[in-house]
Formats: C-alpha cells, structure tokens, sequence
C-alpha cells in the first residue's frame, strides 16, 4: 500500500472546523479512519454509512473505520496493530485527539511513530456543541457551524394515518435510536429522489422511539413520497413546542397555525 496521509476523527458530523483537516490533502491523495462507538459518546447523527457518504464528498483513496467498542485496545496497541498497517506518511488530527482505553493516547504519544500535523481545534465547531444546540431544538444557528448538512435518514412507514384523517397527511420515519434533536414543530425540507418538498415536521419522543412526521406544504409527489422509499429530512428551524390539546377543534388550529407560521418562514405565498 502506498504511504499517504492519514486523516483521524470520528466525523459523527462534517463542521467547518473540519475543512482544515482536508486542506491538509489533495483529493484522491490520502486516507481516513473513521473512529465509532466511543464510549463516551452514545447519541450519534450519523451511522457508519453515513458517515463514509460524508467523507467521500472531499475525495479519498481509502476510508478505513474503527469500533472502539469491539476494539478497546490500549493506546500504544492501537497504534502497532492498525496504524502501522495502514503505514502512513502522516497523521493528521485535531490537536485535542485522544486515543486507546480511558483516552490515554494524545498526540504527544503519535509523535513518536510518525510524522503528525495537529491542527488546532477552533471552539465554535466543536460536535459537542452542535449536539448540544440540537437538543435545544437551536438547529438554525447550529447549521451555520455544519460544512455538510445533517439529515435525518429513514423509510417512510405507515402508521395510524391520524393526520390524514383530519385533514394534514403526513410521511412518518421511526427510529428505535433517538435523533438528537428536542421534540417541537420544524420547518424543513424532505429529500427524495434528488427532489426537495417544503415540510412542515413533527418531533415527539415516545418511549424509546422518536416519531418523525413531516406534512409536506406543497409540490407533493405520490410516487416521491409512497411507504418504502427512502428519505431525508433536513431541519431547518423549530417552530414552536408541543402543545396539548383538549380536543380536535383546537388541534386543528394549532396545526393550521404551525403551517402558516412555516409558510411565512420559507416565504411560500399560495
């Protein structure tokens, strides 16, 4: 294998502060490992598939990943059994990189094997703070720090058709690992193939599971949008909480309402 720099990171999320990792590079001239399951961080964004689509925007030779849950190796054997393998001609990590069991590798230590370019990490993109903005339902100011946006990907499923039965259909995505993200009305657009519906999204935690309902605002397509396929939903801004409602009536204006305030939102006149 020719020797090619090495770009580390989990990568949960591609944020601005990361476009100077990849500066380092030229496309299709270096290689990245991707780090999952840390133990310190149990919610991600993003799963390895995603991930790897992420990074294949700047053009690798090689994505190489690893699960430090099934690997929680020392830090030192670490890097003798797989970063030695990959046999690169640099390292290139954020100058706050830890490594190996109860983070006792740091770039100090990389420093002793290889040739490491550490990059200082600026703190207004950090990932633990985009999550944390997210959590508070503060998705707008958290996508001005993102280099690549967030989706929410899923298979529209069929629930109860409640929405379509009052008058606003909407696609449903379950997911048994909760998104990150607080539980409200959102202004957003839903993603499928290739085309872009304005939607008006629903968050609400139940249990273990996060339901995600997106009633979309126009330019619905049946063939687009029909159980089974394949969808992205991009947050854009929270609208406004959950509400509880003492009856239908004023269910249906407190919708109503949200699609109105959303529509004005996107500047959408119909």
């Amino acid at each position: 294998m020719k020797k090619l720099p090495l770009i580390i990171g989990s990568f949960d999320v591609i944020h601005k502060g990361h476009k100077k990792l990849f500066n380092e590079c030229k496309p299709n001239n270096f290689n990245v490992l991707i780090i999952i399951n840390l133990p310190n961080k149990k919610k991600y964004f993003n799963d390895l598939s995603s991930r790897k689509k992420n990074i294949d925007f700047f053009k690798p030779k090689n994505i190489f990943a690893f699960d430090v849950h099934v690997n929680n190796m020392e830090a030192v054997d670490f890097i003798q059994n797989i970063l030695l393998s990959i046999k690169p001609s640099t390292i290139i990590v954020g100058d706050d990189f830890k490594f190996g069991r109860n983070a006792n590798g740091d770039v100090n230590l990389l420093k002793k094997f290889f040739l490491v370019k550490n990059i200082k990490v600026d703190e207004r993109f950090r990932t633990t703070k985009i999550k944390k903005l997210y959590a508070k339902g503060m998705v707008e100011k958290a996508n001005k720090s993102l280099l690549l946006p967030i989706y929410l990907e899923g298979v529209i499923v069929k629930n109860k058709q409640f929405g379509r039965k009052i008058g606003f259909p909407t696609i449903n995505i379950n997911r048994k690992n909760p998104f990150i993200l607080r539980d409200g009305v959102y202004a957003s657009f839903c993603i499928a193939d290739n085309k872009k519906f304005y939607g008006a999204t629903y968050v609400n935690k139940l249990k273990n599971v996060q339901m995600i309902e997106t009633h979309i605002l126009k330019d619905f397509e049946k063939e687009a949008l029909k159980y089974g396929k394949k969808v992205k939903i991009l947050f854009i801004k929270r609208i406004s909480h959950i509400r509880k409602c003492k009856n239908l009536l004023q269910l249906k204006r407190i919708i109503q309402s949200n699609i109105e305030k959303i529509k004005k939102f996107f500047l959408l006149k119909w």
